[in-house]
């Protein structure tokens, strides 16, 4: 029971708790990329905590798809802009 009770809270910590990447964080995502690539890139970025924890989050959530494109992040981890590679401008993972 404890060690359940544990790993319900590293994971709500791992998902929940505030990231600050630096200011202006600039991620470029390929087409082709697969969701634990992407992932790997967004741990590297400093936007998310835990690419495994993004993982589980994603498994769970799967209607909103990742797509390629260029993103910017603020401090707070918020998407301050994004675009597709077709031009179309959008913001957010989804």
């Amino acid at each position: 029971m404890v060690i359940v009770l544990a790993a319900g809270g590293w994971l709500a910590w791992q998902l929940y708790a505030p990231v600050t990447p630096p200011a202006n964080t600039s991620l470029l995502l390929h087409p082709g990329y697969s969701t634990r690539h992407i992932a790997a890139e967004l741990k590297k970025a400093g936007v998310i905590r835990n690419e495994y924890a993004f993982l589980l989050w994603h498994m769970f959530h799967p209607k909103p798809s990742l797509k390629a494109g260029e993103y910017v992040f603020d401090n707070h981890g918020l998407c301050l802009s994004g675009k597709s590679g077709r031009g179309g401008a959008r913001c957010g993972l989804g």
